[in-house]
């Protein structure tokens, strides 16, 4: 074989890595959430829309604030993802919608990732007593319990609560 001949297959390798190559650096592009149009927003004034017109410009609310029903979020985020690297959010946008008691639109918001607030966790855990039962503890139950739904039970054990 020679040395010209050799070179063929190493260099159709070669070309078939060199045209995956782009594919492979190719973002992956998420849009999540519930992302209001801006000629819907802007058809809402404050003082004059109510609460089903709002849901029908702009859908249902991706959340209610906990404790007052009155206040709606509307919340999106574009996040964008290079191979196996983690995402990264390059766009949020959060619409929070307040109502008066009559169900009109008392206070319009738009927050942006500006606007975003770092969190921090608590890293401690509660102590439990104990742990995960192993195998032979969980064959032993499984089997001293006998199946799970027997289908009748003894009057004398009293209602089934």
């Amino acid at each position: 074989m020679s040395p010209c001949q050799a070179k063929g297959p190493f260099l159709a390798l070669a070309i078939t890595l060199a045209a995956g190559a782009p594919g492979a650096c190719t973002p992956i592009v998420e849009n999540l959430g519930n992302r209001a149009l801006k000629e819907n927003v802007e058809q809402i004034q404050v003082g004059q829309t109510t609460k089903a017109e709002v849901v029908r410009l702009l859908g249902s609310p991706s959340n209610v604030a906990a404790f007052d029903e009155n206040t709606w979020y509307y919340i999106s985020a574009r996040q964008v993802q290079f191979a196996f690297l983690k995402p990264r959010t390059t766009e949020q946008n959060v619409l929070v919608i307040r109502f008066d008691g009559a169900g009109v639109v008392r206070e319009m918001k738009e927050l942006g990732l500006q606007d975003a607030q770092a969190t921090t966790y608590v890293d401690r855990t509660t102590p439990t007593r104990g742990g995960e039962p192993g195998l032979l503890r969980s064959l032993y139950d499984t089997i001293m319990r006998g199946p799970l739904n027997r289908g009748t039970r003894d009057k004398r054990q009293g209602p089934a609560y």
